[in-house]
């Protein structure tokens, strides 16, 4: 049966190793034929939604959430400085919910109470009982991934606990 070309019906995945049906993946034949020679990836749906790319096929661990992500849930500067300074990887979920945690815990968090004449509110302070915002003890604990975030202000839940400002 020389000259009689075979129609393959289904390639795989370079990322989860998954043999796929070529028409549901909607791969076109030189997509296949780059894969099989190495010189691409063949990713599936899922893999691409997972965040994945053809020239970053294998995931990532995000420090924060300790989730294995794909490219597209990073900035490339995080990767890159991940890659050249040996930073922490940290998704661009975490990343916004380590900025608006800070941001809480600097606005609870006075350098000086105009109230008490402190470095810090005191139960007292009627700024903190005017002022309904409040900070969970999971995202304290949460912000401890980064050494940068260990430090007085963010460990010392017994502070935030005494002057009613600690969600449980």
């Amino acid at each position: 049966m020389s000259g009689v070309r075979v129609h393959r019906s289904n390639a795989q995945c370079s990322k989860c190793s998954q043999w796929k049906c070529i028409e549901n993946e909607r791969w076109k034949g030189h997509e296949i034929e780059n894969a099989r020679r190495g010189r691409s990836s063949l990713l599936c749906a899922t893999c691409k939604k997972d965040g994945c790319t053809k020239r970053s096929p294998n995931p990532f661990k995000c420090e924060g959430c300790q989730q294995q992500l794909g490219r597209e849930h990073f900035d490339g500067q995080t990767l890159k400085d991940a890659k050249k300074r040996g930073d922490l990887i940290v998704c661009s979920a975490c990343k916004s919910r380590e900025r608006q945690i800070l941001d809480t815990l600097k606005t609870l968090d006075a350098s000086f109470c105009p109230c008490s004449s402190t470095w810090r509110h005191k139960e007292s302070c009627t700024f903190l009982r005017k002022n309904k915002i409040r900070v969970k003890r999971a995202d304290l604990e949460w912000l401890l991934f980064r050494p940068k975030n260990r430090v007085t202000t963010v460990t010392e839940i017994s502070y935030y606990r005494a002057v009613s400002l600690l969600l449980e």
